[in-house]
């Protein structure tokens, strides 16, 4: 995944570049995973597990709890990814969201085309030098601006 961005110094200040980071799930020890909790209903793990399998396109390393937790960590983690961000929008964050056995859930791929549309509207936020990427992540108002934009294009 592509996470961060890096600015450019020059003659475009605010130019955001994406960059490539490896970020690892470690998980070293738990108090047992038993069970996730998802609007107001409690899922078992062994349909946690088959569901993280369709959620992360990645099959379960082990059947272990360690191995469910650190793919719920995979699907909370988001930040400075908006095609992980659109992806745990789908995958939780909706009041339609649903942990089942069999999920029919977008690809990754299909994430990162919706990301892509936030991404090129931040750049056209920022390429205005009407806001500069902290202004944006810090003040709800350019947050909002930013979906509005994005929403339009979708």
């Amino acid at each position: 995944y592509d996470f961060g961005c890096s600015r450019e110094h020059g003659d475009k200040p605010n130019t955001i570049l994406p960059q490539a980071m490896c970020v690892e799930n470690y998980i070293t020890h738990n108090g047992d995973f038993d069970f996730y909790e998802l609007h107001g209903r409690d899922v078992e793990l062994s349909t946690v597990q088959s569901w993280l399998i369709e959620a992360t396109g990645a099959a379960m390393p082990a059947s272990v709890d360690s191995a469910a937790i650190a793919g719920m960590v995979d699907i909370l983690r988001t930040q400075g990814c908006f095609g992980l961000s659109v992806r745990y929008a789908v995958c939780l964050g909706l009041p339609s969201s649903q942990i089942v056995e069999d999920p029919a859930l977008p690809t990754y791929g299909e994430y990162e085309n919706v990301g892509r549309v936030f991404e090129d509207a931040l750049d056209e936020i920022t390429s205005e030098e009407k806001y500069d990427l902290e202004d944006v992540g810090e003040e709800p108002r350019r947050r909002e601006d930013l979906a509005v934009r994005a929403a339009a294009k979708l």
